[in-house]
């Protein structure tokens, strides 16, 4: 009896242990989860980044308002702005999402970019009169090659600007087409320079967002790199970029312009193979400007200059006005246009039409450079052309009107 009632004792005494061990083992599970839960908000807490400090003294720009903005993707968006002091001294604090680009305004026409990464304590000295020219900028090497880059743009744009006050000057002189000619070729031979210039920048600096803005910066009113001929600078600068800076937008959308350029390179490839010399034509169903259906393949039996324009573009029309002569000159020998428009004004391509009376068979794909008749004749630029023979195989793409009026007597044989 006596060690039933014992075994009994000890059994409750162990259920009773285990009940507390329980609720000890649930406070200690509370007490260790409450511990992660801190930790882990000390780290988000920890984990903004450093803000970024940019001061500054300007000379001539006393009471002045200095504006900072931030040079987004697709916009400039406005920070913040101070008034100068006596001296010219200003002062921002920025709490950055990660390395940005920056505006510096002062007075019109006189701006700074500065390239900033987190935690960079910025200085500028310089005078806000010639901003590009005198500041000195201290605490962002980014900042710096930025700097270096504008100073030698800006250089150049002098001299180009210089050329062509030159030519509103001998515009009324009799030798005017000689000095024209030789302002173009200075301001060729400058263009040059800018660009040799701009291609050492990318292959020393990969890696450094000041070279995303080289890259996409003008000179003049053109780009100087351009997508369809400079993939490998892209690439280069998207590799660099996407090795150093993974996580910013400006990068991120970068590296989907460049994924867009190759897919692009790939598919003018297909269509070049497509469209090269001996091939067929890819057929055409499109309406003309009854609105009834005129097919290519209509034509079928011409040798055929298929050419691609829109009403809105000069180049078109001045190609189209020196396409008739050749037209009424070949027409009765077998030679046909079929001008395939890329304008999605419908109204004004029918008013083209009755001015300038090209002829032929006249088609509207009513999309401009978006239409799929584009992707499909590989159309980048207008004007364009394709010629074809009798049998609607290719025999040149790209053709101009001077090799156009070379062709015709041999092909119309």
């Amino acid at each position: 009896m006596g060690s039933r009632k014992r075994n009994s004792d000890l059994c409750k005494y162990n259920i009773d242990l285990m009940k507390q061990i329980k609720i000890i083992g649930n406070r200690i599970f509370a007490m260790l989860m409450a511990l992660v839960l801190f930790s882990s908000c000390q780290r988000n807490k920890g984990s903004a980044l450093p803000e970024i400090f940019i001061s500054g003294e300007l000379r001539n720009a006393a009471n002045m308002v200095v504006h900072l903005s931030e040079l987004d993707v697709k916009k400039i968006k406005s920070i913040d702005s101070a008034t100068l002091d006596e001296d010219g001294r200003f002062s921002f604090k920025i709490k950055p999402a990660g390395s940005m680009y920056l505006l510096i305004s002062v007075k019109p026409g006189q701006q700074l970019i500065l390239v900033a990464d987190p935690g960079e304590v910025i200085h500028l000295e310089g005078d806000a009169s010639e901003l590009i020219r005198t500041i000195r900028i201290t605490g962002s090497p980014a900042s710096l090659l930025m700097l270096g880059f504008e100073r030698y743009t800006q250089h150049n744009q002098r001299k180009a600007d210089s050329l062509g006050q030159v030519f509103i000057n001998s515009r009324s002189d009799p030798d005017f087409a000689i000095i024209r000619q030789h302002l173009d070729s200075v301001y060729q031979a400058l263009a040059e320079n800018q660009r040799k210039y701009m291609e050492r920048f990318i292959y020393q600096h990969p890696a450094s967002l000041a070279s995303l803005i080289v890259l996409n910066r003008k000179f003049g009113p053109n780009a100087v790199f351009e997508e369809d001929k400079d993939l490998p600078f892209f690439q280069k600068i998207d590799s660099g970029l996407m090795a150093a800076y993974p996580g910013n937008k400006d990068v991120i959308d970068h590296h989907k312009r460049v994924e867009g350029m190759i897919a692009m390179k790939h598919k003018s490839i297909v269509t070049d193979s497509l469209l090269s010399p001996g091939m067929q034509v890819p057929d055409v169903h499109l309406n003309n400007e009854e609105g009834i259906e005129a097919p290519l393949s209509s034509l079928k039996g011409n040798v055929v200059l298929i050419y691609f324009w829109a009403a809105m573009d000069a180049q078109s029309r001045k190609f189209i006005r020196q396409l008739i002569p050749i037209y009424k000159e070949y027409r009765k020998h077998g030679f046909e246009i079929y001008g395939l428009a890329l304008e999605p004004n419908h109204s004004l391509w029918l008013d083209a039409l009755k001015i300038d009376k090209p002829g032929g068979v006249q088609v509207n794909a009513s999309n401009s450079l978006n239409a799929p008749e584009s992707s499909i004749f590989g159309v980048k630029n207008l004007p364009d052309a394709l010629l074809i023979d009798r049998k609607g195989k290719i025999l040149k793409r790209n053709i101009n009107l001077d090799e156009l009026r070379k062709e015709l007597p041999v092909v119309l044989k």
